[in-house]
């Protein structure tokens, strides 16, 4: 075999060589695309859920204000007190006008005369907060924040600026047995120096 001959047949072999290896390259890297391709259509991760809408409570519906006036129901007014005179510290109220009017809710009252002495009527105005569930009512009287519960409504209030009178409230506690006149004199005593209160009244 000649010099050129043998050189031709090295060349021939070497670019066979290279060819192969080119075609194995290809067909390794297609295999890794492919497999990557595979890997991320696989592991991707789902787009995510969308949040769900912050629900407001919604505000209970306040009895609606009759055309002749307010609507009217029977309750009961509580001072927060000791346990020991707690069994003296709820008072009856004949009529709580309560009632939704131009998108607000009203509230007025008579304070019971066994605790403040004489008719002491107290008023507030409001809407609902949706951040506290409650309808917030103000006035010159206080603040009252009245929650529900089905038809039951409970309104606990802050009076300001309350006097009570004290000779009508002793004629009155005169007229009752001396333990429980003793011990509504204490609870009056505590609501004028700390005028809170809780309403509740069932609207149906």
């Amino acid at each position: 075999m000649n010099v050129r001959s043998s050189i031709h047949r090295t060349a021939l072999l070497a670019a066979m060589l290279l060819a192969a290896a080119a075609c194995g390259s290809e067909s390794t890297t297609k295999r890794v695309a492919s497999a990557n391709g595979a890997g991320a259509a696989t592991d991707a991760a789902p787009p995510p859920a969308p949040e769900p809408a912050g629900g407001a409570t919604a505000a209970p519906a306040a009895p609606v204000c009759a055309s002749g006036g307010p609507t009217s129901f029977a309750g009961t007014y509580r001072v927060p007190v000791t346990d020991a005179l707690a069994p003296y510290a709820s008072f009856p109220v004949d009529s709580v006008d309560y009632c939704a009017r131009d998108g607000a809710v009203e509230l007025s009252y008579a304070l019971p005369e066994l605790l403040v002495g004489k008719s002491t009527k107290v008023s507030f105005r409001g809407s609902y907060d949706r951040q506290t569930g409650a309808y917030l009512l103000r006035g010159s009287d206080g603040d009252a924040t009245c929650t529900a519960s089905g038809d039951t409504w409970s309104c606990r209030e802050q009076l300001v600026d309350l006097k009570i009178d004290a000779s009508s409230l002793a004629q009155q506690l005169s007229a009752l047995p001396p333990a429980e006149a003793s011990a509504r004199r204490n609870v009056a005593s505590a609501f004028g120096q700390d005028p809170i209160g809780v309403l509740t009244f069932t609207a149906r």
